[in-house]
């Protein structure tokens, strides 16, 4: 089927870019330009490259089905599903590829943040291995210890959802302080 084709070229496509750092071609058009232009830009400068190339592999597939399969578009339901079928397809295949890419883009970040929190530790004098109790520092004093804690995890956590939970965590940790 043409869907089948789109998706197996375009994935194939994707990892041949992968795997020798070729060169990515985009169609740009500004709002003064009525042409497109074209911006080439290699992959190893683009740390957005894996994401770009799953949203461009996930709209030409759906756009794809969706023409092949005109009943899919029916109602914006049947559209909803396609496209998260499209999605599940896609993402499952080269999630690897695009988790990696954004573990790297927050690795700097995740690193600052261990550094910074090693300093808060280190200039803390009563604190005891991250537990619970009260400390008489102008640091302890400002935020809880549990607060610290749940920010000290945030390099540990892996996916943006866990991440999001140890903010949750600081943030109810420091209102309630």
């Amino acid at each position: 089927s043409l869907p089948g084709y789109v998706y197996r070229h375009l994935i194939r496509k994707h990892i041949v870019r992968s795997a020798v750092g070729e060169e990515i071609v985009d169609f740009t058009t500004t709002p003064n330009d009525s042409e497109d232009r074209e911006v080439v830009q290699t992959r190893g400068n683009n740390s957005r490259s894996s994401r770009h190339d799953a949203h461009g592999i996930i709209k030409h597939v759906t756009a794809a089905l969706l023409e092949v399969r005109p009943g899919l578009a029916s109602s914006p339901s049947m559209t909803e599903m396609s496209a998260t079928a499209v999605e599940m397809l896609v993402f499952g295949e080269i999630y690897n590829e695009v988790f990696d890419e954004i573990a790297q883009l927050t690795k700097e970040q995740d690193n600052n943040l261990s550094v910074k929190m090693e300093k808060l530790f280190a200039n803390s004098d009563n604190f005891d291995n991250r537990s619970n109790s009260c400390c008489d520092s102008a640091a302890d004093r400002m935020v809880s210890q549990q607060a610290i804690a749940a920010l000290s995890s945030l390099p540990e956590a892996h996916t943006s959802t866990d991440k999001l939970s140890r903010c949750v965590e600081f943030l109810e940790c420091v209102s309630a302080h």
